[in-house]
């Protein structure tokens, strides 16, 4: 499998799931084989890449097969088998980001996201929030949520949590000490 696999989209937006085969070339007269299913029923895809735009939560597998090229049989090794489970969020978060501080620097983080009816700041150590400590009148983006740090002398994270109903997600901050420090 390429990389890891999205555990979650945005509703709406696609998923691309690939997988690469390695270790030595494919011996002539055979060739690998892509069996792609979603939610248990196989699609017409038959590359080492899968596009999709679900619209449910889904599972996605791929089976991966070297087989003889004239009949498809003979399979000449093991079958690989690759399944994951893409959930549809109504929550998009901002990009994580690693900042750099040297000691006693001030930082205020800006948080953001689409869709959210509240949101909450926390620090790596503290209990995660389950509920929104800034409530919104309305599903809403947010662009300019802020949180100061302030005298900061150890590396941290801290998480801007998003919320939506029943449904949450994160942005993380990585606070890193310079190099040159």
């Amino acid at each position: 499998k390429d990389g890891a696999w999205a555990e979650s989209v945005f509703n709406g937006e696609s998923v691309t799931l690939s997988v690469t085969t390695v270790g030595s070339t494919v011996p002539a007269g055979y060739e690998v084989k892509y069996a792609w299913e979603k939610d248990g029923v196989a699609q017409q895809e038959t590359s080492a890449t899968f596009n999709d735009t679900p619209t449910a939560d889904a599972t996605y597998k791929v089976t991966v097969s070297i087989v003889n090229s004239t009949d498809n049989t003979d399979v000449l090794c093991d079958v690989q088998e690759f399944t994951t489970t893409v959930k549809i969020v109504n929550i998009k978060m901002g990009d994580d980001q690693t900042l750099y501080y040297c000691p006693g620097d001030n930082l205020t983080l800006t948080g953001s996201g689409n869709n959210l009816t509240g949101y909450a700041w926390y620090k790596e150590g503290e209990a995660e929030p389950t509920a929104a400590t800034t409530t919104l009148p309305s599903a809403q983006d947010v662009t300019d949520a802020t949180y100061d740090l302030t005298d900061i002398q150890a590396d941290t994270k801290v998480y801007f949590k998003g919320f939506s109903g029943p449904n949450s997600a994160q942005q993380v901050f990585t606070i890193s000490k310079h190099a040159d420090y």
